[in-house]
């Protein structure tokens, strides 16, 4: 889909398992169709079943799912925005969470138009019957030419760039240019959730996720955490409490109610 001008739109709305607006086609396992076994939080067993969220709603982000360049040791290559699919690992990790989104009233979905958070999104979408709005500033930092090395190899690019934030990447963009851009669209998508009756999905990367406490608390963006961060296929809740957002646990969002399970009846076999 183009505008009048020929210039892809930032965001793009797609339906739960179609090809997105922009040609990419939405890559979904056979388990992620309506007989997967992942049930709409509607559907769900008693124990499965939480209270509605407390008036505002809440922001829930989401790291994709593994794809073939993630990994916990000297292989793991620099992914930014190499349009990598999700491995084997990822497309299961895609359900599991999934299943866990899913037990929540989700409202809307937002996703990294990059195609392991668009299949990580896809499976969500698939389990909660919302669709899809796809937009570039959820991406992670572009890191340009760096992208598809070994960490280990590029060690000191990485700590030139992280002393001089303002710096460019090769043929990218600066880690200061990536925080402003993911900073306005965290900021918006808080806006949406202080709005929400539910829940508000954001699908998105592992260096979104490390940059989110530092612009929830107003830090230093010169100071961010590099390393860490949720494992694939993870989720961030982020709360608002005394007025300011928060990063939290599920528990803390959604506390322990104990539920008869006679209320809830189980589907048919």
């Amino acid at each position: 889909m183009k505008t009048s001008r020929g210039r892809q739109p930032a965001e793009t709305e797609v339906k739960p398992g179609i090809a997105n607006p922009t040609g990419d086609t939405i890559r979904m396992n056979r388990r992620n169709s309506s007989t997967s076994g992942i049930r709409p939080f509607w559907l769900a067993g008693a124990d499965d079943v939480k209270p509605a969220p407390p008036p505002g709603g809440k922001l829930i982000l989401v790291r994709h799912g593994r794809t073939v360049l993630n990994s916990l040791d000297d292989s793991e290559k620099l992914r930014g925005w190499l349009d990598v699919p999700l491995d084997g690992e990822g497309l299961e990790e895609a359900e599991e969470t999934a299943r866990e989104v899913a037990r929540y009233p989700i409202k809307a979905i937002y996703c990294s138009d990059l195609q392991r958070a668009q299949q990580t999104a896809a499976a969500i979408a698939s389990a909660t019957k919302v669709s899809i709005v796809l937009t570039r500033d959820l991406r992670p930092w572009n890191v340009g030419s760096l992208a598809g090395k070994r960490v280990s190899t590029i060690l000191d690019e990485l700590r030139q760039l992280k002393v001089n934030p303002n710096l460019p990447a090769p043929d990218g963009e600066s880690f200061l240019q990536f925080y402003d851009r993911y900073a306005r669209k965290l900021k918006e998508l808080l806006k949406i959730a202080d709005r929400s009756s539910g829940c508000i999905v954001a699908v998105t990367h592992v260096r979104n996720l490390l940059a989110t406490p530092t612009i929830l608390q107003g830090g230093d963006r010169t100071n961010v955490p590099v390393r860490g961060g949720e494992k694939t296929g993870g989720l961030v809740w982020v709360q608002k409490s005394g007025g300011k957002w928060h990063t939290g646990s599920e528990e803390m969002v959604y506390p322990s109610v104990p539920v008869i399970r006679a209320l809830v009846p189980e589907p048919a076999e």
